[in-house]
């Protein structure tokens, strides 16, 4: 499932999207702020998109 979070084209119609915004969210969570981005998706009900962050030692 990797491909989820590349750059593709928009597929749909309605919203006009550019189709980056899985890959942006996916490259600033994991890529800028070592986090994980992960998803659960269940046919007909939907998908569900958790991020995981790391806490800063230096607020805590």
């Amino acid at each position: 499932m990797r491909r989820l979070f590349h750059l593709l084209p928009s597929r749909n119609q309605i919203t006009k999207g550019t189709g980056q915004g899985l890959a942006l969210a996916h490259s600033m969570i994991v890529g800028e702020h070592g986090g994980r981005l992960t998803f659960k998706s269940t046919v007909g009900k939907g998908t569900v998109f958790t991020i995981f962050l790391p806490s800063d030692s230096r607020t805590s």
